[in-house]
């Protein structure tokens, strides 16, 4: 029989694992997790070992089987992501990755809960932080971190205290009406500079510079920057309640301008869906 190999990350942490169909409706595994770097998990049909990834796992069709994913990771309802895989001759990849912090339409509403890691960000003097790159060690320990506080994400400071960013996004403090934003230990990211221009739009005052634990924990608004879900405002840090637990309105002017501009092209190339068809 074939077999399915897949790659399988959930909050950054890679599960290593040689999976089998030890009964019919049972998946197991000898399971290894490993922060950053790939590994790959195989399914086939034989004998069984190891831990048992999801011992209720039905065979959802003949050649499909539904296994649970890290219990860790979970969808925005809340639920376990599922992954279905299909058992046949021929070997393919795919890749599953933890979706950046985006959040559903109740949480862009009331705006995200954070809170600033304990784990400090990996130094510049090991990981270039202004490039994207796989290390995520860092990121991992501390959206644990968050999760154990209730918290959506975290922020991580460097070991001298600055803020950095967080996982898959840049952060914006704004006090006094002034938006900043870290210039050290974070990815220099695309939409952390569209938010450079839209502040220049608005005549609002932007600095990338060093921002401490102390501004972020009192500043009146914060933000967050990602490329999947644009502008993300935030309602709580730690303990702190920010703009009676909503979206502050420098933040909500920020993300409504984004999206406004979005929609007509802006920073967009048009895509000729007939021709990519037709090729």
């Amino acid at each position: 029989m074939g077999k399915h190999v897949a790659r399988i990350t959930a909050l950054g942490l890679t599960l290593a694992a040689s999976a089998a169909l030890a009964a019919p409706g049972v998946a197991s595994a000898d399971t290894s997790p490993t922060l950053g770097g790939s590994c790959e998990s195989t399914l086939q049909q034989g004998s069984s070992s190891g831990l048992t990834l999801d011992a209720g796992a039905p065979l959802n069709a003949p050649n499909q089987l539904t296994v649970g994913l890290d219990s860790s990771s979970r969808n925005t309802d809340g639920s376990a992501p599922l992954l279905t895989l299909p058992l046949g001759d021929t070997v393919k990849a795919l890749g599953i990755g933890q979706v950046p912090l985006v959040g559903d339409g109740h949480v862009q509403a009331r705006g995200a809960h954070l809170i600033v890691a304990k784990t400090p960000r990996i130094g510049d003097d090991s990981v270039d932080p202004r490039v994207k790159n796989f290390h995520w060690g860092d990121m991992t320990r501390a959206l644990f971190e968050a999760q154990d506080q209730g918290a959506e994400s975290c922020v991580l400071l460097d070991r001298e205290g600055f803020v950095t960013e967080g996982p898959g996004f840049n952060v914006f403090a704004v006090t006094d009406g002034a938006v900043a934003t870290p210039d050290r230990g974070a990815l220099e990211g695309i939409t952390r500079l569209s938010v450079a221009e839209l502040c220049e739009d608005l005549r609002l005052p932007f600095a990338a510079r060093p921002v401490t634990a102390a501004e972020l924990r009192d500043a009146d608004e914060i933000f967050l920057s990602t490329t999947a879900g644009g502008i993300m405002p935030v309602s709580r840090l730690d303990a702190r309640i920010l703009g009676n637990d909503r979206p502050g309105p420098i933040s909500s002017l920020l993300r409504e301008t984004f999206w406004a501009k979005r929609a007509h092209g802006w920073h967009a190339t048009p895509i000729d869906y007939e021709l990519a068809s037709a090729a």
